[in-house]
């Protein structure tokens, strides 16, 4: 008598070649070790070799310089001018690799993921081979095509070379002063990702930047530590944020609950569709 296995047996053992043929296809001892906890070595400024604020010297065309100099004089007034992200708005690229909490790397053959703990922002870099699509739908974290390069021959990968297109905004370089980019969001963005030949506790990420509101390509090396001992904290954007953004003013709610606001001077929100109190 014929007995038939269970279903279940049968789909698990299916599940079970799938995954060993993935496994196979996928082979680690290409890559580089890159499956861990970073963090950030240097300053929360784009460029970590240059001081904040005036000190990053950013190559800004007239126009955009002058937009800069605005946001200089409105911090000073004790606004957050130039820092989207005080209402939750996703840092983007490049800010993004600035990394301000955590960052994990998943290598898989023809995909790299990189998760920025901070806003919970994730990059997918496809390595599959494929081409520019004709349409991209613009995100924050915009489209990346990247591929592997064995740099010194010795038959493994140790860089992944990435472009990244097809942005949405507003996005800014930094958090403060909140260095701006173009508007017309024609940002490319160039990157060479490997370990360090003499640690391979520290990842590098040589960043290009090519932006219209720029006089010429901007160039920075960021590098970040491995955590042998990783502790993945929950980041909840709007848990505690204090910032509120009513048109194009910011406010803060005070601790005893109330709408105050964060500059001199600054005129209360338009209030037109409440019922105003009596005279």
């Amino acid at each position: 008598m014929l007995r038939r296995a269970p279903i279940g047996l049968i789909v698990s053992a299916a599940m079970l070649s799938m995954t060993s043929a993935g496994v196979r296809a996928h082979d680690e001892s290409k890559y580089p070790d890159m499956r861990a906890q970073w963090t950030r070595l240097g300053g929360p400024q784009f460029d970590p070799d240059r001081p904040p604020n005036r000190g990053q010297q950013a190559p800004l065309t007239p126009e955009y310089q002058a937009i800069l100099e605005g946001i200089y004089a409105a911090r000073a007034e004790g606004s957050l001018e130039g820092n989207n992200t005080v209402t939750c708005i996703p840092y983007g690229m490049p800010r993004a690799m600035i990394v301000y909490e955590t960052m994990d790397v998943i290598i898989q053959r023809e995909i790299t993921h990189i998760r920025v703990s901070s806003i919970s922002e994730l990059r997918r870099i496809y390595t599959d081979g494929r081409k520019w699509p004709a349409q991209i739908t613009p995100t924050f974290m915009g489209y990346s095509i990247g591929h592997w390069e064995d740099s010194d021959g010795d038959g493994r990968f140790d860089t992944l070379v990435v472009e990244t297109r097809g942005f949405r905004g507003p996005r800014t370089f930094d958090g403060t002063p909140g260095i701006p980019l173009h508007r017309d969001n024609q940002t490319v963005v160039n990157e060479r990702i490997y370990l360090d030949k003499g640690n391979a506790d520290v990842l590098r990420d040589d960043i290009t930047v090519v932006d219209n509101a720029l006089t010429r390509p901007w160039s920075v090396a960021r590098k970040y530590k491995r955590s042998r001992q990783p502790y993945w904290s929950e980041y909840a954007c709007h848990e505690g944020n204090q910032q509120v953004l009513l048109g194009k003013e910011n406010y803060m709610v005070s601790a005893d609950g109330y709408l105050m606001p964060v500059k001199k001077g600054q005129p209360p929100p338009d209030l037109r569709y409440f019922n105003r109190a009596p005279k």
